[in-house]
């Protein structure tokens, strides 16, 4: 809601409430291996129910690469985040199963 606190309606009166809904922020995101290879990127749209807090798993991430950090972090649109991956253990390789 857009205003919070105690109001007056008239016994044959109504009061209309203003809603305000919040929505998803959009983020600019680097990512880069723990060598400092860029990897990619881009925008991307986080914190869907508008707290503020968004998760690292809502990032799509490059194939073959896992979050060095996880869990929650604060939402702020005006910052550029770059975001640490490292290799992951296994992936697949057109030859073979490499480790």
């Amino acid at each position: 809601m857009a205003e919070a606190g105690d109001f007056y309606v008239a016994p044959d009166g109504f009061y209309q409430a203003k809603v305000v809904k919040a929505g998803s922020s959009i983020i600019h995101v680097t990512f880069k291996s723990t060598g400092g290879k860029a990897l990619g990127g881009g925008d991307y749209f986080v914190d869907e129910d508008g707290d503020g807090i968004a998760n690292y798993s809502e990032l799509q991430l490059p194939e073959g690469y896992n979050l060095t950090e996880t869990g929650d972090f604060f939402v702020d649109p005006d910052q550029n985040y770059e975001i640490t991956l490292k290799k992951s253990g296994r992936y697949n390789h057109p030859c073979c199963i490499c480790r």
